[in-house]
């Protein structure tokens, strides 16, 4: 917790340990036992922090800053806002639940949803940055839509699950962005 006693393991063999947050984010580097470099440094960006994790100055398959990992939680927090939209949407109309109702949800929030699915095949198909920027721009036009239409919601309209989703669909663009094609990755072997 807080980023203490941060170790780093290769192999079931302890190379490093940390006992401070301090030390992580000042970085450090460790020698692996194969002679390439592991360096990790704890990050702040937009309120979250993470640890960077670089293999010989670039980014370790899987870590927090792995552009593919990236990708890949931007592509999977589509698939939430799909899942959300078409499931309350369905239990709303099917289930006539008045509470889900009187919130606007509806058939109009199952086409939502099915938006949110045709934007994720596009990030997935074609590593599209476009497509996380317009799911973006769809959820803040939503909030607007929503204030606008019921303003006695604002106090309640998730703000800060809004802004999570927003911050891992923006990392999701930017490694989209920065990627050189799709399911390419730099450590991956030529073939």
């Amino acid at each position: 917790m807080l980023w203490r006693n941060f170790a780093v393991s290769y192999q079931g063999q302890e190379i490093g340990r940390l006992n401070s947050s301090k030390a992580l984010k000042e970085g450090v580097t460790f020698a692996l036992p194969d002679g390439r470099n592991l360096s990790a440094q704890l990050q702040s960006s937009m309120g979250q922090q993470q640890v960077e994790l670089l293999l010989d100055g670039r980014p370790l398959p899987g870590s927090a800053t792995d552009p593919q990992q990236q990708l890949r939680q931007g592509r999977y927090m589509l698939w939430l806002v799909a899942a959300l939209n078409i499931g309350l949407g369905l239990v709303a109309e099917f289930g006539q639940v008045d509470a889900l109702q009187e919130l606007g949800m509806g058939y109009g929030t199952v086409g939502f949803g099915a938006l949110f699915i045709g934007l994720e095949w596009w990030a997935r198909t074609k590593q599209s940055p476009l497509a996380f920027y317009l799911a973006i721009g769809l959820l803040v036009f939503d909030v607007a839509a929503t204030v606008l239409m019921s303003p006695q919601s604002a106090g309640t309209g998730g703000w800060f699950l809004r802004f999570i989703i927003c911050m891992v669909l923006y990392r999701g663009a930017v490694a989209a962005k920065n990627l050189p094609g799709p399911s390419a990755h730099p450590l991956a072997p030529a073939e």
